[in-house]
């Protein structure tokens, strides 16, 4: 999966992946909930 290294932190989200306001965009220029690329990938998207 690539994603871009910039982070947002709008609207507070709590769901299966845990509670989290950091969304990562991804390289198609969606956004995902930092909390699923930590759980699903085991990993950490880095700062701009």
């Amino acid at each position: 999966m690539k994603h871009a290294h910039r982070h947002l932190r709008p609207v507070l989200v709590a769901g299966p992946f845990g509670t989290t306001n950091r969304w990562d965009r991804l390289a198609t220029g969606q956004y995902v909930s930092h909390a699923y690329i930590s759980a699903v990938y085991g990993g950490t998207v880095p700062r701009c």
